[in-house]
């Protein structure tokens, strides 16, 4: 009579054993995130909070320095729209022989003979540059120095400087702050997870 009495208990001990066990992998796994993210959400905070004020202090020097460089360009457009028109006219003549250099590439095939001709000829063409230059003190295919500095040359944050330090934000973002301020949540969830898990066997 115990014997069976103990034969019917024995399953449902097993059960129980087996959910004590699951809930009790659950309650150290949330233990355990909770601890994780003491210890590491500040972490991420801090890195976070650094990542964001160097991307703020990039974009305000960005839009700063080009906001008066657009300045500086429209105060001096009167007196360089003759060499911007200059410029434009030698784009749209220049126009015909990439022309010829596009054919060239495309007869030549691999060899790209018309790109390789055009690097050449302006590769002379900035060694006549420089040596009318230190020679004589005039450019052949620049404008001066003086027209470059007051119509082109302005010292600002270039574009690819500010993409960079996007790139750096968006890497500290998915390597560290993330990271560090959702492991020890992901842990408590799975650790609730575990403990639902666990009644499964009921």
């Amino acid at each position: 009579m115990f014997g069976i009495g103990a034969a019917m208990l024995l399953p449902f001990i097993m059960i129980l054993i087996t959910l004590a066990i699951g809930v009790g992998q659950g309650l150290f796994e949330i233990f355990e995130g909770v601890a994780q993210e003491f210890i590491e959400l500040p972490q991420g905070v801090f890195i976070g909070a650094m990542s964001v004020s160097r991307l703020v202090q990039t974009l305000g020097v960005f839009g700063i320095s080009n906001f008066f460089c657009g300045l500086k360009m429209m105060k001096n457009f009167t007196s360089c729209a003759f060499y911007y028109l200059l410029e434009i006219l030698g784009s749209i003549l220049y126009f015909i022989p990439m022309i010829v250099f596009m054919i060239v590439d495309w007869l030549s095939g691999k060899s790209k003979m018309g790109t390789r001709l055009e690097s050449n000829i302006w590769y002379y063409l900035e060694k006549l540059d420089r040596y009318t230059i230190d020679q004589f003190g005039f450019h052949v295919i620049h404008f001066s120095k003086s027209v470059r500095d007051k119509c082109y040359n302005c010292r600002r944050l270039k574009p690819i400087a500010f993409v960079r330090r996007t790139g750096e934000f968006a890497d500290d973002l998915n390597e560290h702050i993330i990271p560090l301020s959702t492991g020890g949540l992901m842990k408590m969830f799975s650790g609730f997870g575990r403990i639902i898990s666990a009644f499964d066997v009921l």
